[in-house]
């Protein structure tokens, strides 16, 4: 499994890459269905990494990666300081049921999918993680 930094570095590269090719790129990209392909599962890999920054943004400005953290006068908790009717409702929205809100494997899981899923709003810190 690649760490972040590795991530991170293929991400550069890809863009270095995709940027000074894209021109040349174009006529063939229209003839060929691979190439169209390996295209869309980068872009997705693209926006993976960019989803994985800025849940790693949120828990460390949120929580600093304290997984038993308190906040808002006792209201939040956790490595995302979810608030447990926040939580509540978006596994719900999300269809995960059986996470716990204490849970930190939990909290990083309906984190992801909260940004997967434009629900970065949610959190305080958003506005210094998220560039709109």
């Amino acid at each position: 499994m690649k760490t972040l930094a590795e991530h991170l570095f293929l991400f550069i590269i890809g863009v270095i890459i995709a940027s000074g090719l894209w021109y040349y790129a174009q006529p063939c990209i229209k003839q060929k269905p691979e190439i169209q392909q390996l295209i869309k599962q980068e872009q997705e890999l693209l926006t993976n990494i960019e989803h994985l920054l800025i849940v790693r943004g949120l828990i460390l400005c949120e929580s600093s990666w304290n997984k038993d953290a308190i906040g808002d006068k006792g209201k939040s908790y956790g490595l995302g300081q979810f608030q447990q009717k926040t939580f509540e409702w978006l596994k719900k929205k999300a269809d995960m049921k059986n996470l716990k809100w204490k849970d930190p494997h939990d909290q990083i899981t309906l984190l992801m999918w909260a940004v997967e899923h434009n629900f970065t709003d949610l959190w305080t810190c958003s506005r210094q993680v998220v560039k709109k």
